[in-house]
């Protein structure tokens, strides 16, 4: 498996997570979908020096720039 071919995959699972999580509390609930966001953000980012991964989903993009 390529690098860009595992973040896409990640990319995927954290917008099922951020589509699907729910503990009932809304704002308990932001936040942790902030920081599965940030931190898929943190991993392409640190491969994109090394590795010139690129990851810019529609979907990233417009949680991007909703925060």
């Amino acid at each position: 498996m390529k690098t860009k071919e595992a973040i896409n995959i990640l990319n995927y699972a954290v917008e099922y997570y951020d589509m699907l999580y729910s503990s009932g509390d809304s704002k308990q609930d932001e936040g942790e979908k902030n920081k599965a966001w940030k931190a898929l953000n943190h991993v392409a980012s640190e491969l994109d020096r090394k590795e010139k991964a690129k990851v810019y989903t529609k979907r990233y993009i417009e949680w991007r720039k909703g925060r």
